[in-house]
């Protein structure tokens, strides 16, 4: 759905759009009073200054979504993924937002009740149907069957891991322990690469930039490509300065010319390494594909494995839980990487 197909179909009284995909729309200024967009995918969508009053956004995806100076009045937020957005919480209550990820990777507690019974889907009729927000004086008590039942949820949550996608981001991660054994990296080179994965961390909005600041470090720290470091720089600096001089908020600017630098960096360091014989371990031709496809190939693979976020998110995943996940995920993945390294060499 498009930004003229949901305008028209609210203009013409139709509030309800569930499930809606509106990821990257601009929406800035427009009515959406009284919507119905449980569910709907409004990742990095811009709401700034929209009427969202008495809105329904039950477990909406809002992923850096940018909701400054927008009109919140009695919106139902219960549940919906908050990460990274640009929104102000100080004027909702608490029960607005219950369950919510909030902005920086951390989730709103549920009610006692909310946890026993979990917010409903909007039924197939109803256009616009707010569940009433439950009162901090309300209590639900577990029973011994209820703990049982959510102790066997953990166990099967277990069993619906995205292990395809941590499987893409230890591999991929693996790739670029080749290619750190392959330009004989200095010790201190593997530790940076594993943090560099966690930045995310601390600033939510990098997760989708890991893999490019990944390849970045390994190009930092190795040496690689002093030529394509400098540009990466230098592109970064004129793209951050233009995009904010065009409108765009620093922080924004900022992560958009990382980009930039980040994409001129690797095309510069990697070009020259697929037109040459590469690599060589202690200066023997290993078994071991070309160090530019090594590269790549643990960019794309890394790339690959980022969903594996938000299905974990999806599972009710602690940040914890998650941080431990992927960062065991990359401590594997270069280990076996590196593994693979020396015993190419020890073959040559």
């Amino acid at each position: 759905m498009d930004v003229k197909d949901l305008l028209r179909q609210y203009a013409t009284g139709q509030r309800r759009f569930v499930l809606a995909s509106l990821r990257g729309v601009n929406l800035v200024g427009t009515c959406l009073a009284d919507a119905d967009l449980s569910r709907a995918n409004l990742t990095e969508a811009n709401l700034s200054r929209a009427d969202l009053s008495r809105a329904v956004l039950v477990r909406a995806n809002l992923t850096r979504a940018n909701l400054q100076r927008a009109n919140l009045t009695d919106v139902d937020l219960r549940q919906a993924n908050l990460t990274g957005a640009e929104i102000n919480l100080d004027g909702l209550q608490p029960q607005a937002y219950a369950g919510a990820i909030l902005p920086d990777g951390r989730r709103s507690p549920l009610p006692v009740a909310t946890m026993a019974e979990p917010v409903p889907d909007p039924g197939p009729e109803t256009v616009h149907d707010h569940q009433p927000l439950v009162k901090p004086d309300q209590q639900v008590q577990s029973s011994p069957l209820e703990r049982t039942i959510r102790r066997q949820d953990r166990t099967i949550a277990w069993r619906q891991l995205p292990w395809l996608q941590l499987a893409a981001w230890g591999v991929g991660y693996g790739f670029l322990g080749l290619a750190l054994i392959c330009l004989g990296a200095a010790w201190w080179a593997w530790p940076l690469v594993g943090l560099s994965s966690l930045l995310w961390v601390w600033q939510p909005r990098l997760l989708r930039s890991q893999p490019l600041i990944a390849v970045v470090t390994v190009i930092l720290s190795t040496g690689l490509s002093w030529l394509g470091l400098g540009l990466g720089l230098l592109l970064w600096a004129i793209g951050a300065v233009g995009l904010r001089l065009t409108g765009y908020p620093w922080e924004r600017a900022i992560e958009l010319g990382g980009w930039l630098g980040g994409t001129g960096c690797l095309t510069v360091a990697t070009i020259p390494l697929l037109l040459s014989r590469q690599p060589s371990l202690g200066g023997a031709i290993a078994s071991t594909p070309p160090l530019g496809i090594m590269i790549l190939l643990g960019l794309l693979l890394a790339q690959g494995g980022l969903p594996a976020y938000d299905r974990l998110r999806g599972l009710s995943t602690s940040q914890a839980g998650i941080i431990s996940s992927l960062g065991l995920t990359v401590v594997l993945g270069l280990a076996l990487g590196g593994s693979m390294g020396l015993l190419a060499w020890n073959l040559t």
